[in-house]
């Protein structure tokens, strides 16, 4: 039977970890971090039997590690987080995907008992969730905005005005077109004359 051999790890310290000088500096560490930590960010979830905000140190979305700060965000958000190697990395995968399809046979369930208005709204809210950048989702809504905006304005017809000034200006404008019209023309011959 070969022998193993021995590797640093958990298990089997090296030298220099079992020295007093690694245990003093990994003290002075923890010493340093603790003198700091008050001053940390700190999650804003809030517990559902206490109602206080939860203490632990928030990740860089605001939220602890076990209320949401390991979700993506950003343009990440719709992507799974897929678990990383080492002890246990291949169960955790298989779990992942087992809750994914399990969602997802949940999700197509609830959508073939939704009625026609349930259906309409989740795919109203799909197209304004799509994944990418989060500067081209709000360029989408603000045309989708645009475009709604607009075609409500094609809709209700122009109320006619009685105001005498805006009439006024209309006629002058007018006149304004037709000497323009006139002056083009002209332009235009004369080119043709020394052109």
């Amino acid at each position: 039977m070969a022998q193993r051999k021995k590797t640093s790890g958990a298990g089997n310290p090296t030298a220099w970890q079992k020295s007093a000088r690694f245990r003093s500096i990994g003290s002075e560490a923890i010493k340093a971090f603790h003198a700091i930590r008050h001053t940390l960010p700190k999650c804003t979830a809030i517990a559902k039997v206490s109602s206080e905000r939860c203490g632990n140190l928030a990740m860089p979305n605001g939220k602890c590690w076990c209320h949401g700060g390991r979700t993506p965000s950003g343009d990440g958000w719709h992507r799974p987080v897929w678990p990383n190697d080492g002890p246990g990395g291949e169960r955790k995968l298989n779990r992942k995907l087992a809750a994914i399809q399990r969602n997802a046979k949940r999700r197509e369930r609830k959508l073939a008992k939704a009625t026609a208005e349930e259906r309409q709204k989740y795919e109203g809210w799909h197209k304004a969730h799509q994944p990418g950048s989060k500067a081209e989702r709000v360029r989408k809504r603000k045309e989708r905005q645009d475009a709604a905006a607009f075609k409500t304005s094609i809709g209700t017809p122009r109320k006619p005005t009685s105001d005498p000034e805006l009439k006024e200006l209309e006629t002058s404008l007018a006149a304004a077109r037709r000497r323009a019209a006139a002056l083009e023309i002209k332009l235009a011959g004369n080119k043709g004359i020394f052109g």
